[in-house]
């Protein structure tokens, strides 16, 4: 089990960060202009990418295996955490 002990964001930061995967890209649009950090981990807690959050679109590419990961999403306001498919 994969456990991240931070500040969970609050309602509007959670609402307004959107994370997806596209095939074996991770998506996260950053709508409200945020600083912070964009992290992928994997099943096992291993950071398999991380990139400086940019306002607008962020795209990921990490060079992992099929399989569920976990994006988090970190800035001043909070955390955000989500379950992705990358195909």
């Amino acid at each position: 089990m994969i456990y991240f002990k931070d500040v969970p964001a609050d309602e509007e930061m959670a609402s307004e960060i959107v994370i997806y995967a596209n095939r074996n890209t991770v998506v996260v649009d950053n709508s409200l202009n945020m600083e912070g950090n964009i992290a992928v981990y994997d099943v096992s807690g291993r950071c398999v990418r991380s990139v400086n959050m940019e306002n607008g679109i962020n795209t990921l590419t990490p060079e992992v295996m099929n399989g569920i990961y976990f994006v988090r999403v970190k800035s001043s306001a909070g955390v955000v955490n989500k379950k992705v498919y990358i195909q």
